[in-house]
């Protein structure tokens, strides 16, 4: 059965701003399901969407997560990976949802092993697998950057010179605190929203590094490792509040960055 053309991923929304430093239109990508930022990711490197030319080098990810989400596509993978159709979105949307692995924690290198981004720096809460370079299937090094700590990432990532563009990626369920291995569970509790607001304040140095670069930006929700969902919704109304004038996906009035 052939993939209809109009095919996106279900549940997947975006809203275009434009960037207060550069005043490029860029999107801001809202869906349940981390992997989904795969889709995004593809569509804004190869330009395909709105017929630009590709993004070379493409740009670094900086990656909030409870969850490492690192694991390493295997031969299989990389054989689906280079069947794909990076040229038909309907193919990537589908290949989001249906072919990377459910656990949603194979889309980053499954997008670096197609040169979709670059380096890659995360901060993370789960126990750090290590920061082994990843080699993708060009031959071209990235190189991975785990962070306990935004400081630490922030001062690495400022002393990257490579870094021109970047895509920001948010699991809300980094704003929770687990005792679980894995994240979730009974005893999770989630982070005070002043230090979410602190965190993500446009006006924040890590803020005012990222934004100028700012290429596109994706949110996961991951309702299920937030406690539920009023958890999530909680989480995101004060990302929301603290980045952006007016609400994403709104059609009343065109939401903003803050700056």
């Amino acid at each position: 059965m052939k993939i209809p053309d109009f095919l996106a991923p279900m549940g997947a929304y975006e809203s275009i701003l434009e960037n207060p430093f550069t005043k490029d239109a860029i999107e801001v990508a809202v869906f349940h399901e981390h992997r989904i930022a795969f889709y995004y990711w593809a569509l804004w490197t190869t330009g395909i969407k709105y017929g630009e030319p590709r993004i070379l080098p493409p740009p670094t990810l900086v990656s909030f997560d409870w969850h490492e989400d690192t694991a390493v596509p295997d031969e299989i993978e990389q054989q689906e990976l280079q069947k794909l159709n990076l040229e038909i979105p309907s193919e990537i949307a589908f290949f989001s949802w249906a072919m990377l692995n459910p656990l949603n924690d194979g889309h980053i290198l499954s997008a670096a092993y197609l040169n979709l981004i670059a380096d890659i720096f995360l901060v993370r809460k789960q126990e750090n697998s290590g920061d082994l370079p990843f080699i993708d299937m060009f031959g071209n090094t990235h190189k991975i950057y785990s962070f306990d700590n935004i400081k630490d990432m922030y001062d690495s990532l400022k002393k990257d010179i490579d870094v021109d563009k970047i895509y920001l990626d948010i699991d809300l369920d980094y704003f929770t605190e687990s005792p679980d291995s894995c994240g979730g569970g009974t005893e999770l509790t989630l982070v005070p929203p002043d230090e979410i607001t602190a965190t993500l304040s446009p006006q924040s140095e890590l803020m005012q590094f990222i934004l100028p670069r700012l290429s596109g930006m994706t949110i996961a929700i991951e309702p299920e490792f937030c406690g539920g969902y009023s958890n999530a919704v909680s989480i995101y109304q004060t990302l929301e509040k603290t980045m952006f004038n007016g609400q994403l996906l709104s059609q009343n009035n065109a939401p903003s960055f803050k700056i």
